[in-house]
């Protein structure tokens, strides 16, 4: 990887590459057609994150939604090796988590000083 310029995520992408922080969202919102919460479900979510300063403290390239039954020590993942494999449907991911939505950018260098949030947004 060139941490200026990753590559973008593929079909068979599984898992984050290089992981280096993982926590629940701190809020879910159905999102109506004008852009406002709606108090029933819609086919629209936002997804909000926020890292304290000591959290996810390096060069970010890359960042993910997690689904299945995620647990917040990174150790316990989807066993898909390489992150990159090929599917296969044979291998047990009950008990871990699956990779629902991925996006790579240029490193964003988070210090230990700054605190990060972000909106992800999935329409479905």
């Amino acid at each position: 990887w060139n941490p200026m310029n990753p590559p973008s995520a593929t079909v068979t992408q599984r898992s984050l590459y290089n992981e280096i922080a993982r926590k629940r969202a701190a809020s879910t919102s159905f999102i109506k057609s004008d852009g406002t919460v709606s108090g029933v479900p819609t086919n629209v979510v936002d997804f909000s994150f926020t890292f304290a300063e000591s959290e996810a403290v390096g060069p970010l390239t890359e960042m993910g939604i997690l689904g299945g039954d995620v647990n917040v020590n990174m150790a316990i993942r989807n066993p898909v090796l390489p992150a990159n494999g090929t599917y296969d449907p044979t291998v047990n991911t009950v008990g871990l988590d699956s990779l629902a939505n991925y996006l790579t950018f240029p490193a964003i260098n988070k210090p230990a000083t700054s605190t990060l949030s972000w909106v992800w947004r999935l329409t479905f």
